[in-house]
């Protein structure tokens, strides 16, 4: 170039440089080039012409310029996006979690005050404890009454005289019995009364007179025996017992709100003659029905409000006390 600004030489333009990269480049000029200038292979194999078994022989300077990798930076990049994508829906969630926590808590604390609260109340009273349950233990009548005619009083063979009414039933004194007359029939009863509805878990007895004197006398073989009750509640219900006949209490379950339990003797069995110790027969005594002992046990009331007790039985002598040597009324064992 010539005139007042001359800035020498134009540089050599190396049109071949310019071709290996232009992506419209036909393939028989790349492939030309291709094996003329070998310095331009790395630009040639990344244009869409280049065979790839050519392409393949290259060995890029930069390896992300390499087009055999290119689907797998595609892959790469996919996957990292998506990582990062799980990453902001991740950090979100746990954000909002913190700020708002979830439904169910929001439900459980709804109008509930913080533990910190000034008007909240100290932990022990806003706690509440169920009380323990109350065992089962015998309960006492406040009344008896019965609709049979009560035994005279009698004296055992050691001369002690014992009452038969119907306290005695329930003395837990198995050598004891409210006894009453029997004519002929089943039916006798007996009605224990509470001062309140209570409830009642078990009713059992002892079905006969569980009484030995001293002599060898045995007054529960000798005397009518109870095989099987009816227990009646104030409710309206009730429940029949088969009683097995042994000496020991028989009870039967049940769970009933009452204030009065009725035993009603359905039916009995004959007593039988007797030898004692010194081998002198007694006949069986059947005219009289027996109970030694009535059990109805229960949840006892809170204190203060129990029932009174039932009324105390008759005193006896103490076993194996001397016998008196005054003429006697005939014993009614």
């Amino acid at each position: 170039m010539t005139g007042p600004y001359n800035y020498g030489p134009a540089p050599d333009y190396d049109a071949e440089l310019a071709a290996a990269h232009n992506p419209a480049l036909p393939q028989d000029q790349l492939l030309r080039l291709w094996h003329t200038r070998p310095d331009l292979r790395e630009a040639l194999a990344q244009l869409p012409a280049c065979p790839p078994n050519l392409a393949a022989q290259v060995k890029f300077s930069d390896p992300w310029r390499d087009p055999n990798a290119r689907s797998h930076r595609g892959i790469i990049m996919a996957f990292a996006m998506l990582a990062g994508l799980l990453v902001v829906v991740g950090l979100g969630y746990v954000g909002y979690m913190a700020v708002h926590g979830d439904g169910s808590t929001q439900q459980q604390t709804h109008g509930v005050l913080p533990p910190n609260d000034p008007k909240t109340t100290s932990s022990a009273a806003a706690t509440t404890t169920a009380p323990p349950p109350v065992p089962s233990s015998p309960i006492k009548p406040v009344d008896l009454s019965t609709n049979c005619v009560q035994a005279e009083d009698g004296t055992d063979s050691n001369g002690v005289k014992y009452v038969y009414d119907p306290a005695k039933a329930f003395d837990n004194d198995p050598l004891t019995a409210w006894r009453c007359q029997w004519k002929e029939q089943d039916g006798q009863s007996i009605t224990a009364k509470f001062d309140h509805p209570t409830l009642v878990t078990s009713v059992g007895l002892v079905p006969g007179y569980a009484k030995t004197d001293i002599d060898g006398s045995d007054r529960f073989a000798q005397n009518r025996k109870i095989t099987r009750v009816r227990w009646e509640f104030s409710d309206g219900s009730s429940i029949k017992q088969q009683v097995p006949v042994s000496r020991a209490l028989a009870s039967v379950k049940v769970n009933v709100v009452t204030d009065s339990v009725t035993m009603v003797i359905e039916a009995t069995e004959p007593g039988v003659s007797i030898v004692n110790k010194s081998g002198q027969r007694q006949d069986a005594f059947n005219g009289l029905v027996s109970v030694s002992e009535i059990e109805i046990m229960g949840t006892q009331p809170p204190v203060g409000e129990g029932p009174a007790s039932a009324p105390a039985p008759a005193q006896t002598p103490a076993p194996g006390a001397a016998a008196t040597t005054a003429p006697a009324a005939p014993a009614h064992p």
